[in-house]
């Protein structure tokens, strides 16, 4: 009886080895490369686009002491929109990071399009859902519109060149 309970224990943990809360983000950052992808006529658009929000992380995070995590070019992580009859994920989801990410293009309900990419590449640096009582985050599951420091913190701890607050907020503290 005791080793059937043994077992058990030992297979929830493998079996939790890959929760979503476990999410590292790119292996490569920093110096991911983005390559962003759209359809016409919204491919220029959209480039200039995935630029600007990088830049907004790259600049955060230079504050802090950090490197750029991402660069622009060819051959890199896919940032892709796509357009609303080719969303496969369902209605309540504007956006998903893998080894890619994907924004929905008509997506509405409020979200930005530049939240909702912030939020993304956050995911891509490491960061997971914030807790709102907290205070503001682009992490939180229905992004703010604008990064708070509380995301650079965070984001520059997950990248090593940051300090790692212990303080309340368990947002912030290293894995």
């Amino acid at each position: 009886m005791h080793r059937r309970r043994m077992r058990g224990l030992i297979v929830v943990v493998a079996a939790c080895a890959g929760c979503a809360d476990t999410w590292t983000g790119w292996e490569d950052v920093p110096t991911a490369t983005l390559t962003p992808q759209a359809a016409a006529p919204l491919e220029a658009e959209w480039s200039a686009f995935v630029v600007d929000q990088a830049a907004v992380w790259s600049t955060a995070l230079a504050a802090s002491g950090c490197m750029s995590p991402f660069t622009i070019g060819d051959g890199g992580h896919i940032i892709a929109l796509v357009p609303a009859a080719d969303w496969s994920y369902g209605d309540d989801v504007a956006g998903m990071t893998t080894d890619r990410i994907e924004v929905r293009e008509a997506k509405t309900g409020g979200v930005r399009r530049s939240a909702m990419l912030l939020h993304e590449l956050g995911h891509a640096l490491g960061l997971d859902h914030a807790d709102p009582s907290f205070g503001a985050s682009v992490m939180i599951a229905k992004p703010g519109s604008e990064l708070a420091a509380r995301d650079v913190a965070a984001a520059a701890c997950r990248l090593g060149c940051g300090p790692c607050d212990r303080g309340v907020d368990p947002y912030s503290i290293a894995p």
